[in-house]
């Protein structure tokens, strides 16, 4: 989920307004991101896995390489056009009516920025994308102090045990004293995404700041961050970045 990254590399590219009525859009695939905020929405995202509904004030995130259908009756919104150097989305995601008010503001204060074309206003959107970011992240923290008792215990044992190769979800769900199934359930419910997921990202995000330091082998970081070989990380590495971890350059 790119929501809940902490280290995103934005670059920006467009800011844009739409005002449509009743139209059906095409988009092919595109090699860009693009994050939009619905003022007033009635659309459907048609995609080959089916639709997702947005409404006003949703929040929508669309990974780049995403090709869709959007069927408006009425869609007004600001978007944000982007690269992300570090981080590589497969699926699209909303926030719905989530800090809609203060995600205004700085959404209107960038598209007014970048058509301005005054000195400085290229640095002054970007500035103002991250703090999109910054926002969504400082609020879903705040959402995090109300997991669960249980995905609370779970997300402190996985920060500690990451490490660990023989960590499996079934170990978390008997330390809850639940079903995987149930388990799986509940964290999702309260994280977002599968507690597989989680681990994984956790696992990747400490491999990238270790090659980042230069200090040790691929074989070396895959064991380090919990992989029971290297060629089993490499592979969960180019999946979720896009490149190998060869390739791995610093990324603050």
């Amino acid at each position: 989920m790119i929501f809940d990254q902490e280290k995103l590399q934005l670059q920006l590219l467009d800011v844009l307004y739409f005002n449509d009525r009743d139209t059906v859009t095409k988009t092919r695939a595109r090699p860009f991101c693009a994050l939009s905020l619905r003022i007033l929405g009635d659309t459907d995202i048609e995609q080959r896995n089916g639709s997702i509904h947005i409404g006003s004030r949703d929040l929508a995130f669309f990974p780049a390489n995403t090709g869709y259908t959007r069927r408006s009756r009425y869609d007004e919104m600001i978007v944000f056009h982007f690269n992300v150097q570090n981080f590589v989305g497969y699926e699209l995601e909303i926030l719905h009516d989530f800090e809609y008010d203060r995600l205004y503001e700085i959404f209107a204060a960038a598209y007014e920025e970048w058509i301005s074309k005054r000195s400085g206003y290229y640095y002054k959107a970007s500035a103002l994308l991250y703090q999109v970011f910054a926002l969504i992240h400082e609020n879903l923290i705040k959402q995090s102090e109300r997991f669960s008792p249980p995905v609370a215990a779970a997300l402190e044992y996985i920060t500690q045990h990451y490490a660990d190769y023989t960590l499996s979800i079934s170990q978390l769900a008997e330390r809850a004293h639940m079903s995987d199934t149930y388990f799986r359930r509940l964290f999702k419910r309260d994280m977002g995404v599968s507690p597989k997921r989680y681990l994984n990202d956790l696992r990747l995000e400490h491999a990238q700041a270790l090659l980042n330091a230069g200090y040790y082998t691929i074989a070396n970081v895959a064991e380090m961050v919990g992989f029971r070989d290297s060629k089993n990380f490499a592979t969960a590495f180019k999946k979720s970045f896009g490149y190998p971890p060869s390739a791995q350059t610093y990324a603050p």
